[in-house]
């Protein structure tokens, strides 16, 4: 080993740039800086691709061809970890007899910071972390002795990074995670067309997009229903009667924001910066509840709905509005709960001479409001005195000017802070000279970011901790914050901030990211989340007036939100854009120690009692995990228990003569962090049998293409538990998603595998079908949701749909269309390359997050129908690596879910690899085509017969990851042999009714 330590040691002092350590420096290293690849000693790497393992590390230099092969080709990006150290370490761990496979420590990016101080970019060293400690100067002594309980200061991994909407949002952003699935979110910003609105099904690496609510301007605010089944948008908008006033408006979707339903107009009025937010508290008398402010001529209105939208039926509703025509007037609002379902109403104040933040207060879900001023003229306590006065300029924002507003949330945790509130806002600092009011002058003003905080319930209040340093305050502003309290009760924070303008300027700014584990009374390091600076574009707009940030369920995320203008295309083109950044939860809870486990007994029928004892450190609560087989070869654990007070638990949902295996884990009080799971015990339960069926859905539904309506229902075996027979039963339902049960019972007690629907059916109309299996033994019915839609037609004629891209419109069919959905790029007709005569559609990659589609009209699909095309391309990486890369997909629905082509369809031609997981590409883990060369185009075959009697479109999607890039993608002469046209059936005389005579 130290033979391999003295080789690469030798390595190192032959850098072109030499390590530097620097006095006094504080500013982050750039996660993205870009190298000179002539400074590398092999010209056969390209060093600008060694990004894509980590951050940028001048070291990386010495690195050659011989080097780079001991990595892995599923190798990832580690934040933190630089290309060299990944290989050094891998020679020493194999040295010392441990090689590493695909998993390197967790804490790598650590070790890495005490034994070179931080990373070294252009002969520059960025101290980072422990680095700052373990590489001191005289600017920065190393800390006290950290004993083993204490945090660690360390700034929050930055996961991803990016504009969410393309180029076709700008300022004003905001973001809101489901609040029980960390995968799910929805963002919103102005944008083209007016409030545009985004989704993500993957916590927020990829964004989809729905568009711009119709007929609407600006300032989007975001909340959920409490299990998340809905979710709300509020905008000022003209729709529904407002004429040319913008009115507040409330849409809401159904399915996590791809679609949007509404709108329902609250104000009366012309109206301006309205806020909503759900009363999320199960032990709230008011829990579902929505609530909005806004304001109208600078009067504070206030919101409380009365009945939820109906999917497809009745709005959304609300009482009448409520107008604080006796308090001080304002703008800027926000609004939040505790876990009572108090209401907590904040806003600041305009009053020449007196400008404070404000707060109202309701404990009746908003019916009437509290006085919390005493003798003095209206309802609302003060929170803090401000020094500024409704905006203010800085040289980052000379024309738009910062508006002070407010952002309130409440600590909902159950944990020692709980229900303080916490109200966030900027405000000019006079500790920093900035004159005060609004009137000084760019130059002459200074912003920071102030947080209060309340544990009375609103009547008297504290200012926390600074969010930010001060020592740097007459040379850096910071604006625009947004704050949001995870379920643990941690405070998240993030703001503009001007630190990297240039020395003596503060006219650019990135996006920062702190926060708070004990309540405001300290910070965690601060955190550049934006990786590029954004410049000062003097358009009115520069950067809004606000941002957003949502803590995911779970906490072990965070989503931001912030209006972008870096420069998108050297030396000196800007796009703002809306960006989101998601970074790791570094103030998260410490789990206890794993329980000791005891027994599993069978104490009666159909009865388990598991019993453990607690550990050290204690646990304040449990959870009890169960799998069907024995601890030697057990299923899969899942919890059947969570929050248990302690020993014993017993199971009564155990079936007669099943074995059953149980560990224990232990929580601390909110239930979030968990310890491992405890050894493991077994038991055969005693009893009757009570399983369920084995059924995996049903499987196929299509029309069967008769002159009457029929939808053709098929599926495989069920297996019984409890000896069976088994039956199936039938559900229906024009509503997709639906719950099945005795209202939409179409059949029961079917005893094969298929099934001849021709109930009343309406040709043209989707019909969605569940089939779940019963064991006759006990009657118990399995629970599969597998829904598979049909839509009845009468006979099909087929024709054959040729392609050839050569009309002037560039498709000789109608029904084509081509969408970017995420970035700048859409597909383009070409002549660049062409297999018919002349032209071909064209995809060019970018080298940052994006994708774009070129989409099919709708055809049917019969047994014959085949499908084949002409392509050729050049994507960024290897077959193996695959980093951008084009794949195929096909819609059964009419474009509202896509999903691969299948490879078996393909017969010749077909998908050559995986798209790459590690980069952000909007196609990550799919299928596609990946690497490849520009040149003759070849063909693509495909067997459709697979999707008989189902109408289809096909879609070319080209995905991009989040660095450098290949040429693209070049698609013609496509041919759809077979293509079916259906005529129209006639609806049967079954007569069919639900149970309940309707759906």
């Amino acid at each position: 080993m130290n033979k391999i330590l003295n080789a690469w040691g030798r390595s190192l002092k032959s850098m072109a740039f030499a390590v530097v350590l620097i006095s006094g420096t504080t500013f982050a290293a750039d996660p993205v800086y870009t190298p000179n690849n002539a400074l590398g000693v092999d010209p056969r790497v390209d060093y600008t691709a060694l990004l894509k393992l980590g951050p940028w590390d001048d070291q990386n230099y010495q690195l050659r061809l011989e080097d780079l092969r001991e990595l892995p080709e599923n190798d990832v990006y580690r934040p933190g970890v630089p290309a060299f150290f990944k290989i050094m370490k891998r020679r020493e761990m194999a040295a010392e007899g441990f090689p590493l496979g695909e998993f390197y420590p967790r804490e790598l990016n650590k070790e890495f910071q005490i034994r070179f101080g931080g990373l070294t970019q252009g002969g520059v060293l960025h101290r980072q972390g422990l680095g700052k400690h373990y590489h001191p100067d005289s600017k920065n002594l190393p800390p006290p002795v950290l004993w083993a309980t204490d945090p660690l200061p360390k700034a929050a991994p930055v996961l991803f990074e990016g504009p969410f909407d393309g180029t076709l949002s700008d300022n004003e952003t905001t973001i809101e995670f489901h609040p029980t699935n960390p995968n799910i979110a929805i963002a919103g910003s102005n944008g083209s067309g007016g409030q545009r609105m985004s989704f993500s099904s993957n916590g927020g690496m990829t964004w989809g997009n729905s568009g711009a609510l119709p007929s609407t301007c600006c300032d989007p605010s975001i909340d959920f229903s409490p299990d998340g089944a809905i979710a709300f948008a509020a905008s000022l908008g003209t729709g529904g009667g407002c004429a040319f006033s913008l009115c507040t408006q409330v849409f809401w979707s159904f399915n996590d924001g791809q679609t949007w339903q509404g709108p329902v107009n609250v104000s009366t009025a012309s109206s301006d910066k309205e806020f909503i937010h759900v009363d999320r508290s199960p032990i709230s008398p008011f829990f579902g509840r929505a609530y909005l402010t806004w304001h109208q001529g600078n009067v504070m209105q206030f919101a409380r709905s009365t009945a939820m939208p109906v999917n497809g039926g009745a709005p959304m509703a609300f009482a009448p509005a409520i107008s604080f025509a006796a308090e001080e007037r304002g703008i800027g609002s926000d609004i939040s709960t505790d876990r009572q379902g108090r209401i907590y109403y904040v806003f600041p104040s305009l009053t020449t001479g007196s400008t404070e933040i404000r707060l109202l207060r309701s404990d009746d879900g908003g019916v009437s409001f509290v006085d919390l001023n005493g003798a003095a003229a209206g309802l609302s306590a003060q929170v803090y005195d401000l020094h500024g006065r409704f905006d203010f300029a800085l040289p980052a924002m000379e024309t738009r000017r910062v508006f002070i507003y407010a952002a309130i949330d409440v600590d909902t945790s159950g944990g020692p802070r709980d229900g303080r509130v916490y109200v966030a806002f900027t405000d000019e600092n006079a500790a920093a000279g900035s004159p005060g009011g609004g009137g000084g002058s760019a130059a002459n003003s200074h912003g920071w970011i102030q947080v209060a905080y309340s544990d009375d319930q609103g009547a008297t209040w504290t200012t926390a901790a600074t969010p930010h340093s001060t020592a740097d305050q007459t040379t850096v502003d910071r604006f625009q914050p947004w704050i949001d309290v995870d379920q643990l009760g941690n405070v998240h924070l993030g703001f503009q901030d001007t630190r990297n303008s240039g020395a003596g300027l503060r006219n650019k700014a990135d996006w920062y990211y702190v926060a708070s584990q004990d309540g405001g009374a300290t910070w965690v390091e601060e955190t550049r989340v934006s990786s590029v600076v954004s410049q000062n574009i003097a358009d009115g707009q520069e950067w809004g007036d606000y941002n957003g940030i949502s803590v995911a369920p779970g906490a072990a995320t965070i989503g931001m939100t912030w209006t972008d203008n870096r420069i998108v295309t050297p030396p000196s083109t800007v796009s703002q854009r809306s960006f989101v950044g998601i970074v790791q939860n570094v103030v998260a809870c410490e789990a206890p120690d794993a329980p000791t486990i005891g027994t599993a007994t069978a104490t009666a029928p159909n009865q388990v009692s598991v019993t453990w004892s607690n550990s050290a450190p204690p646990a304040s609560q449990f959870n009890v995990y169960r799998a069907v087989g024995t601890c030697a070869a057990p299923g899969t654990f899942s919890a059947i228990a969570t929050g248990v007070a302690g020993s014993p638990f017993v199971d009564t949902t155990v079936s007669g003569g099943t074995t059953y295996a149980y560990r224990v884990a232990g929580t601390e009080a909110t239930g979030v962090c968990e310890s491992a799971q405890s050894a493991c015990v077994e038991v055969t339960a005693t009893g009757a049998c009570t399983l369920s069926p084995t059924f995996a859905g049903l499987a196929t539904a299509a029309s069967a293409g008769d002159a009457t309506c029929t939808n053709d229902l098929a599926w495989a075996a069920a297996s019984a538990s409890c000896g069976g027979p088994v039956t199936f039963n039938i559900y229906r339902s024009t509503t997709s998603g639906f719950t099945p049960g005795g209202g939409n019972l179409l059949a029961s007690a079917i005893s094969g595998t298929t099934y001849s629907d021709s109930e009343a059916l309406v040709s043209g109309t989707p019909y969605h079908y569940v089939v779940r299996a019963v064991d006759t033994a006990n009657g118990i019915e399995e629970s599969n949701t597998v829904q598979r839609s049909a839509t009845p037609f009468g006979a099909v004629s087929s024709s054959n749909l040729v392609e050839t891209f050569e009309n002037g419109s560039g498709f000789d069919n109608p029904g084509w269309t081509h969408q970017a959905l995420v970035g700048a790029n859409d597909w383009v007709w070409s002549t660049a390359q062409s297999q018919t005569p002349t032209h071909s559609w064209s995809s060019t990659s970018l080298p940052s997050v994006s994708s774009r589609v070129l989409t099919t009209p709708s055809f049917g699909a019969i047994a014959s129908t085949t499908l084949s095309f002409f392509h050729t391309f050049r994507f960024e990486g290897s077959v193996s690596s695959c980093f951008d890369a084009g794949t195929l997909e096909v819609s059964t629905d009419g474009g509202a879910n896509w999903s691969v082509m299948p490879d078996a369809n393909f017969t010749a031609g077909g998908f050559n690899g995986t798209v790459n997981g590690g980069f952000s590409n909007p196609l990550a883990g799919k299928r596609a085509w990946c690497s490849g060369t520009i040149g003759a185009m070849t063909q693509v075959s495909i067997n459709l017969a697979s999707f008989a009697g189902q109408n289809l479109m096909v879609r070319w999607h080209e995905g991009d990851d989040s660095s450098a890039i290949g040429q693209g993608w070049f698609v013609d002469s496509v041919t759809i042999t077979d293509a079916g046209t259906a005529s129209a059936c006639s609806t049967g005389s079954g007569g069919f009714i639900f149970a309940n005579g309707f759906e």
